[in-house]
């Protein structure tokens, strides 16, 4: 993986997506993970990055995508404090899936916001279009 390879972030609870803006709840893991789950997206087309998404995260959810945050690992290597740095780690199944890792535990509640509203800051926000 380089690091000015894309990967995305899909957002399925539109509290985390406001004004064309992605909110850093969605770049937050879940209170039982330290890492992040994403998408490789580098090389697909707009439309292969929502079917991707459709296919890989919506559907096993049983929910829809509102919206997606682009970054790059370096954008992700750039976010630290604490001494935490965040960092990509590819890891597949399912196809294309990494990792955003370097996350404290949900114990360190405040370090762990501050992370991700540093990677949100690095992100661009992708509303979904509107489908036919």
């Amino acid at each position: 993986m380089t690091d000015t390879e894309r990967v995305s972030r899909f957002i399925l609870d539109k509290n985390h997506f406001k004004a064309g803006h992605a909110k850093f709840r969605a770049f937050d893991p879940p209170p039982a993970e330290i890492a992040l789950s994403v998408s490789r997206t580098e090389g697909l087309s707009d439309s292969q990055v929502w079917d991707h998404g459709d296919v890989h995260v919506a559907r096993p959810s049983g929910r829809q995508i509102v919206a997606r945050g682009d970054f790059t690992r370096e954008d992700a290597r750039a976010v630290q404090a604490g001494g935490c740095q965040l960092d990509i780690e590819p890891e597949e199944p399912p196809p294309l899936h990494a990792n955003v890792i370097g996350y404290p535990s949900i114990e360190q509640k405040e370090l762990r916001k501050s992370l991700a509203q540093q990677l949100v800051a690095k992100v661009v926000a992708v509303a979904r279009p509107s489908q036919t």
